[in-house]
C-alpha cells in the first residue's frame, strides 16, 4: 500500500498546482479569439469570484508485480476569497483488491486544508487519521508569493505561460479547448507555489527534483463560451506516476538486492477537474480532529 501511497500523495499536489493556471469569473462577457487572450481574460476573472467549488477524478490503471492495478481517485476542493479557506479532499479506491486485502489496501482517504487565522495562513494535511500542521507568516519572504495567489484567488502569480496556448482541434458546443504543454520543471514550480506539502511529497518519493526531470506534460483546457471562465482541465499525468514508481523500485531493489525482479508500469493516469458554483459555494469548517494538529518545520514547504 505504500506505492499507492506515493500516488494519493502526488495526485493531491498536482490537483493543487494545475488548479492555480486556472481561474474563474461571473459576468457574461465577449470570448476572444486568440488562445492566449482567451486565457488571460479567463484568469484576470478570478478576481471577481468570492468562492467556487472544484470536483474531478483520476482514473489509473497499472501493472505492479505482474497482477492489475485498477485505481478510481475523487477529489473534491471549496474555496472562499474573503476571509480565504480552502480545502480539498480525495478518496481513492483500488477496484482491482481482492476480498481478502484489507481496508487500506481497498480504500484511503487524504485531506488538506489552507486557512487564514489571525495574520497569518495555516495549513492542515490529514492522511490515514493523522494530521500535521504548517504556520506561514505573511511577513516570511518565502510565503509571499503564495500567500498573493491564494488572496487573489487562486490564480498563477506570473504570465509565463500565457503564449503557450493553443486551440484544440475538436471543440464542444459549450466550451472552447485549449492546449497547454508544460515541462517537468514548470510543473514542479506550480506545485511549489500552490503550497503543497513538498515534505509529505519527498516522504512518499515524489520529490520535486524528481518532476523537473520529466518532459512535456499535456494540459487540456475549457473555457464556458458564455462567460468566459474556466470550466474545466485535463492533465495526463501517467509519465510523472510512473517516474514516482521507478523511484520506489530503485529503493526497493537496494533493499531487496538486484537479484529480486520488481516490475510497476502505469498504462493510463488522467486527471479531469471541474469547476463548479461560481460564488455559491458549500461552506465548511476545519475538522474538529484538525485543530489538535502537530507543527511541522515550515522549511518543509520550500524544500528542493
Amino acid at each position: 500500500m505504500k506505492a499507492i501511497k506515493k500516488v494519493a500523495v502526488t495526485t493531491m499536489a498536482l490537483a493543487m498546482g494545475v488548479s492555480t493556471v486556472t481561474a474563474c469569473g461571473t459576468k457574461s462577457v465577449s470570448m476572444p479569439q486568440e488562445p492566449k487572450d482567451i486565457a488571460k481574460l479567463a484568469s484576470e476573472r478570478t478576481a471577481e469570484l468570492k468562492s467556487y467549488e472544484l470536483k474531478g477524478n483520476a482514473d489509473i490503471a497499472m501493472d505492479m508485480m505482474g497482477q492489475k492495478v485498477d485505481i478510481d481517485i475523487d477529489i473534491n476542493a471549496v474555496y472562499f476569497k474573503d476571509p480565504m479557506k480552502l480545502k480539498m479532499d480525495m478518496k481513492m479506491v483500488n477496484n482491482a483488491a481482492g476480498k481478502d486485502a484489507s481496508e487500506d489496501e481497498k480504500e484511503m482517504t487524504a485531506s488538506m486544508y489552507f486557512m487564514k487565522e489571525e495574520d497569518n495562513y495555516v495549513m492542515y494535511m490529514g492522511m490515514e487519521d493523522t494530521w500535521s500542521k504548517t504556520t506561514m507568516s505573511k511577513d516570511d519572504e518565502q510565503y509571499k508569493e503564495l500567500i498573493g495567489m491564494l488572496d487573489k484567488g487562486m490564480t498563477s502569480s506570473d504570465d509565463s505561460f500565457i503564449d503557450l496556448y493553443t486551440k484544440a482541434a475538436e471543440q464542444p458546443k459549450d466550451q472552447t479547448m485549449l492546449e497547454l504543454k508544460l515541462t517537468g520543471e514548470q510543473i514542479a514550480d506550480q506545485i511549489k507555489k500552490s503550497g503543497a506539502d513538498t515534505s509529505v511529497l519527498e516522504s512518499a518519493g515524489a520529490s520535486l527534483d524528481m518532476i523537473k526531470q520529466l518532459g512535456e506534460i499535456p494540459i487540456s483546457m475549457g473555457v464556458d463560451n458564455d462567460n468566459v471562465y474556466w470550466k474545466s482541465v485535463s492533465i495526463d499525468l501517467k509519465d510523472i506516476i510512473q517516474s514516482v514508481f521507478d523511484t520506489t523500485l530503485e529503493q526497493y531493489k537496494s533493499m531487496l538486492g538486484d537479484e529480486k525482479e520488481i516490475s510497476m508500469s502505469v498504462d493510463e493516469c488522467q486527471m479531469k477537474l471541474t469547476y463548479d458554483k461560481y460564488n455559491k459555494a458549500t461552506d465548511f469548517e476545519l475538522p474538529e480532529e484538525a485543530k489538535n494538529a502537530q507543527e511541522t518545520d515550515t522549511s518543509a514547504l520550500t524544500a528542493k
